[in-house]
């Protein structure tokens, strides 16, 4: 097991207060321009939203500048967290519903601003979220977002359609995956949108899928990242050529490298990064499950890794000494984007016929029940009698 390289870091007095206030801490993630993290705050209801600037050099400065406690009303443990763009969140509340909101970008005299909920995916109803714990936005283009959410405690990924032009309004949901499953933890799309990565808690493994239009309900993985106690936390490098797992049941974040022939098949951790001490790590111990880092994100280059857990509520890590640092994969040329709208008009489509192939068998199971009853058969001659009087 490696030592991570730590990263000191300069903190503004209002940050610094607000970081030891938070309490526990699920997740933590990067906004696309890497001017904000967003961290989880479970047991506070609410969400942290921290101003980070880095600065240029062989070393990355970082400077915590502000923080805000962003409230909402709707917050019910909030579990999970990813900025859609730089101004919108999804959250997942392991308690409630999934949500988008804004968090503001001032802060108020209290360093609290309440928001209101701009869409959600409702824990009853058509979304078919339930426990809802981690979550993942892909842009997949014309203001299109598909959102991958984890239901921790009913085993199964929910995909869902999104309309930014609309504040996000849903427009399709629909189970992606449960066979095998057991209570998903944290859920990654690669950046060429080609993988799905979801970490199999209960399972002490990451599973991974292609991205395939036929992924459903049934299918199994692919390629499956081992050796993790607890898996939480998931992400890909920039480059798709190496993954991140957050391993709760153990001090230290795991380090996966893609083969020659991709991420098919079995593979352990090429590196094991410890990032806590062991007083921080045996404070958070209650049992085998907990103790070890929750979230993590990464900045849009992919040289810094932020941390987050109870105890230990932000820190950072310098990826450089340990993999190579390189470009994002291409996922935003428009042949790319099209490809991308194609597969999702193909797999609704494919969707809309399952359903109503199922609705007419449905229906005609229930004729044939209807035909086989007692009373369909005894008021037989009066349909008989009502059919020569309707002549």
């Amino acid at each position: 097991m490696d030592s991570a390289l730590f990263l000191q870091f300069d903190v503004a007095p209002a940050v610094r207060a607000a970081l030891a206030a938070i309490g526990r801490s699920e997740d933590v993630h990067w906004s696309p321009d890497g001017r904000r993290i967003a961290l989880a705050a479970f047991g506070r209801d609410a969400l942290l939203v921290i101003d980070v600037t880095i600065g240029d050099g062989d070393v990355p400065q970082l400077a915590l500048t502000r923080a805000v406690e962003v409230r909402c009303a709707a917050f019910r443990c909030p579990h999970g967290v990813f900025w859609i763009d730089e101004r919108t969140v999804m959250v997942a509340n392991r308690e409630g519903d999934v949500l988008v909101v804004e968090p503001p970008a001032g802060i108020g005299a209290d360093g609290v601003r309440e928001v209101e909920v701009l869409q959600a995916l409702r824990a009853k109803g058509p979304d078919q979220v339930m426990t809802p714990g981690s979550v993942s936005v892909v842009r997949v283009g014309a203001d299109l977002y598909e959102a991958l959410v984890c239901n921790n405690y009913v085993d199964r990924v929910t995909r869902h359609l999104l309309d930014a032009r609309a504040d996000y309004a849903i427009r399709s949901s629909c189970v992606l995956l449960h066979a095998g499953l057991g209570v998903p933890d944290g859920v990654a799309v690669s950046h060429d949108g080609a993988w799905i990565a979801i970490s199999n808690h209960e399972h002490h493994c990451v599973c991974l899928y292609r991205n395939r239009i036929d992924l459903d309900a049934v299918s199994e993985p692919e390629g499956v990242l081992q050796g993790i106690a607890y898996p939480h936390g998931v992400r890909f490098m920039p480059d798709d050529g190496h993954i991140l797992v957050a391993d709760a049941g153990a001090p230290c974040v795991h380090l996966f490298a893609r083969g020659d022939a991709g991420w098919e098949g079995r593979r352990t951790a090429a590196r094991s990064l410890r990032v806590l001490d062991d007083g921080t790590y045996l404070r958070g111990r209650h049992n085998p499950k907990e103790g070890g880092p929750k979230g993590i994100a990464l900045d849009p280059a992919g040289r810094v890794m932020a941390i987050t857990c109870e105890e230990c509520p932000l820190a950072f890590v310098d990826l450089k000494p340990f993999v190579p640092v390189r470009s994002a994969a291409n996922g935003a040329d428009a042949g790319a984007e099209v490809e991308r709208l194609r597969a999702i008009v193909l797999r609704e489509a494919a969707r809309a016929r399952r359903s109503d192939i199922a609705a007419w068998h449905q229906a005609t199971e229930r004729l044939r029940a209807i035909e086989a009853s007692l009373s369909w058969r005894v008021t037989a001659p009066l349909r008989w009698i009502a059919g020569r009087v309707r002549r």
